[in-house]
């Protein structure tokens, strides 16, 4: 090998986190089992692709999961009866959003890959729907609003808002604003966004 690729390193998973291993230098043997495999590995991402080109002419959708500040998801078209990876995102979140409840983490998740996503999806409305992680459900949940301090009623302002981006209400307002406080639609009366469980 030539000294300049001598150095060649890789991760690894441990048992805590990634870490880098160096690759043997010596000359690479190949056996049978390992042989079949990586013609086998070839032939299937020749035969069906990791990743389809977007189709613009069917809808979008985005599946979202966030983990330990993480924020993950994948962009999916319909694909004979499956949906068909377009592209893949992950996300470091900031740490504002680190450090909040799980159900806003979640919501904080979607706004980054959303926006992360526009440059594929190219045109808003053609991103059908946000699949948001299992652990977020549309619930009546009054400890966010149980109190009439001002406190309880500031956290009540970004629970509405969270609400109405989850259920895409439409607003005639601007999309970054707090939705009405006054009334809310017949049908949503008593749903807030927390943890299931």
């Amino acid at each position: 090998l030539d000294p300049a690729s001598q150095f060649l390193f890789a991760f690894t998973w441990g048992p805590g986190q990634l870490t880098w291993t160096r690759l043997p230098q010596d000359t690479l043997v190949w056996e049978e089992e390992a042989y079949s495999s990586f013609e086998r590995l070839k032939r299937e991402l020749r035969s069906a692709p990791a990743l389809g080109l977007p189709d613009y002419r069917i809808p979008f959708n985005l599946f979202i999961h966030e983990q330990m500040g993480v924020a993950s998801g994948v962009l999916t078209q319909p694909f004979r009866d499956q949906e068909r990876p377009v592209a893949y995102y992950s996300l470091q979140l900031d740490n504002t959003a680190k450090g909040a409840v799980s159900c806003l983490r979640a919501i904080a998740a979607a706004a980054v890959l959303l926006e992360k996503a526009q440059e594929t999806v190219l045109v808003e409305r053609l991103l059908t729907a946000i699949h948001l992680p299992a652990a977020i459900a549309v619930v009546h949940c009054k400890a966010h609003t149980k109190g009439r301090d001002s406190v309880s009623k500031e956290t009540d302002v970004p629970t509405k808002a969270a609400q109405m981006a989850a259920l895409r209400i439409p607003n005639n307002e601007s999309e970054f604003q707090s939705p009405p406080t006054t009334s809310r639609p017949r049908s949503h009366r008593n749903l807030q966004i927390c943890p299931r469980g």
